[in-house]
């Protein structure tokens, strides 16, 4: 057995779980646009939204544990992630230093920019 294969199917069961919910909000999202009461089958928090998004997550999960290809793909991800090599943390905050510098530069001078054309817009149209 491989030994990523743990890593794909955890990753398998958190991708799950967020399309369940996903995909259960949008459907409780949906019925209620069309005025389709979301009725509830089990109790008051299982409702007819989260039964479609279970039974989606649960045929979509069964199509990634069966299907070579994704299986192929899924374990060359992990395979490759176990090569990245990593920054240490004082990069990573060298790095994030000099990203919020420049998002702050670059909106000084956005603001100028859409200043100076917010005047010339106001010559041309008074």
């Amino acid at each position: 057995m491989n030994p990523n294969l743990k890593w794909v199917y955890g990753g398998y069961a958190v991708l799950g779980l967020l399309l369940w919910v996903t995909v259960a909000k949008m459907f409780g999202a949906v019925f209620g646009w069309v005025n389709f009461g979301d009725r509830a089958l089990i109790g008051s928090q299982f409702t007819l939204s989260t039964l479609i998004g279970l039974a989606a997550t649960a045929g979509t999960v069964y199509y990634a544990l069966t299907a070579p290809k994704v299986q192929e793909v899924s374990l060359d991800i992990v395979a490759e992630l176990k090569r990245v090599t990593w920054p240490e943390r004082q990069e990573t905050f060298a790095a994030t230093i000099i990203v919020i510098v420049t998002v702050f530069i670059m909106s000084v001078v956005l603001g100028i920019f859409d200043f100076a054309w917010k005047l010339l817009t106001d010559l041309i149209y008074q």
